[in-house]
């Protein structure tokens, strides 16, 4: 089944966190699998400092629990293994959060890419500032198909790294920690975490579930590809400029890995540009791609890849006096796929057809403006929503502004926020796809006067945090 993530958000569930101390679970194996609910899955993983990465896995959409607690050590007395015990480096524990995710939801390829992301793989017994055993990377697995998942996935992100040093085990033992260490950040709004919220935010907004687009093994990697394809995708090589395949193409459509088929890119955010390759002023879902440092042409630059076949794509630019973002991604035709607009949905694009603009012909029920045109409608009649999460609200916002996350709407809550279906409601994100998808969720359920007007990233008048 496949399992798409911008649907997810229109019914995402409340998190519940399970609290208190309990006997540890016999230990499971991959010969051992866990005998658990219907559609419900657990992979345990170690990340540092496991408050961070509680908050961090929470933010998948499709993740239904997640409690922290202490793996695959030794305990062998008489009474509850404590947080100080594992502090002292002798047990071999790593403290560790248990990931409980529904797999019709969320694919497993999704919660690994997304540890992989916040954790940094080349470095043991440590994270960011903590030091010590209790801190070393892993991923625990309890049964043969996720064995499988995880090797697969832990290949790929060995091979982007020259040191590699996450520990890939079967569970040996789990135990929860501590009442006060669980859901310790909501308890603690100012505490400790070792990990960036940026990069908790960019989870948050996954669109694409990378378990829908695998990597081909190697050998069907070169039957399907032509020579030039090849070696821009697999060896990292450059085509030409100006004389490539979609450098001046702005048909309506996406462009996707021509490896994996994992969506990357929309029609609607690409620019002309004088660099004689496809030009894009943002990707469709930030997640999808792996950022390098590459001094490869004695020049600092960044290069791209991609998340599900670590494609080779291009790479990434700012200050583009062209590009609406300031953000160029110069990426080469040849690691690209184009599926016009018209064959999305028989491709399987369909849940992103939105994000796609077609100016010949009518694709939304709502209307797309500037932020110079929702300034000129805001003139007190006009309702200001704001469909990000309440972080990220707090942060800034736009005067007025009526905070409605896009995972929660459904009928009963745009009723109460939006009780006349005429009403003039402008609708603004963080950086535009899920503005989109809102204002997409608004017109089916009956609103007639729908205003996009994209990301604050993009506002340029005054922000507010009362």
């Amino acid at each position: 089944m496949k399992k798409r993530i911008s649907e997810i958000f229109l019914f995402l569930m409340s998190l519940t966190l399970l609290h208190g101390c309990a006997a540890p679970p016999a230990p499971e194996t991959a010969e051992d699998p866990p005998s658990l609910e219907h559609n419900k899955r657990d992979i345990y993983l170690a990340g540092g400092c496991f408050w961070g990465l509680e908050r961090c896995m929470e933010a998948i959409p499709g993740v239904l629990e997640v409690v922290t607690g202490y793996a695959n050590g030794t305990w062998e007395k008489d009474r509850e293994l404590t947080y100080e015990d594992v502090c002292t480096g002798t047990t071999g524990f790593r403290e560790a959060v248990r990931v409980t995710y529904d797999p019709d939801q969320i694919s497993l390829d999704a919660i690994l890419f997304s540890f992989f992301h916040v954790i940094d793989p080349t470095v043991q017994d440590r994270q960011g500032p903590d030091i010590g055993s209790q801190y070393q990377t892993g991923v625990y697995y309890t049964s043969g198909a996720d064995k499988e998942t995880v090797d697969r996935i832990a290949e790929i992100e060995r091979s982007r790294y020259p040191e590699f040093f996450v520990e890939i085990e079967p569970l040996g033992d789990f135990r929860l920690a501590e009442e006060y260490h669980q859901n310790y950040l909501d308890k603690n709004p100012n505490g400790y975490c070792h990990i960036a919220m940026g990069k908790i935010g960019q989870i948050r907004q996954m669109l694409i579930d990378p378990g829908d687009y695998r990597c081909p093994d190697d050998e069907a990697i070169r039957a399907a590809l032509t020579q030039e394809q090849f070696d821009v995708t697999q060896n990292n090589g450059t085509e030409p400029p100006f004389d490539n395949e979609f450098w001046n193409f702005f048909e309506p459509g996406i462009y996707v890995d021509v490896v994996s088929g994992e969506p990357l890119f929309s029609s609607a955010d690409k620019f002309k540009s004088g660099c004689g390759w496809p030009a894009f002023s943002k990707g469709m879902d930030i997640n999808t791609f792996f950022f390098i440092s590459d001094s490869s042409d004695s020049s600092s630059r960044l290069e791209v890849r991609s998340r599900a076949a670590n494609s080779h794509l291009g790479h990434v630019f700012q200050g583009d006096p062209d590009s609406p973002t300031g953000t160029r991604y110069c990426i080469n035709s040849a690691a690209l796929r184009f599926i016009s607009y018209d064959a999305m949905e028989a491709e399987g694009y369909g849940y992103l057809m939105e994000l796609v603009t077609d100016s010949s012909s009518a694709l939304r029920s709502y209307t797309s403006i500037t932020p110079e045109e929702a300034k000129n409608m805001m003139d007190g009649t006009a309702m200001i929503l704001d469909v990000r999460e309440p972080d990220e609200y707090a942060e800034g916002h736009v005067p007025g502004a009526v905070l409605l996350p896009l995972g929660t709407i459904n009928a009963e809550t745009a009723g109460n926020s939006i009780p006349a279906k005429d009403t003039t409601v402008l609708v603004y994100c963080r950086s535009g796809n899920r503005s989109k998808l809102a204002s997409v969720r608004l017109t089916e359920l009956g609103y007639s006067n729908i205003y996009d007007f994209g990301g604050i990233r993009d506002w340029p008048y005054e922000v507010v945090t009362d």
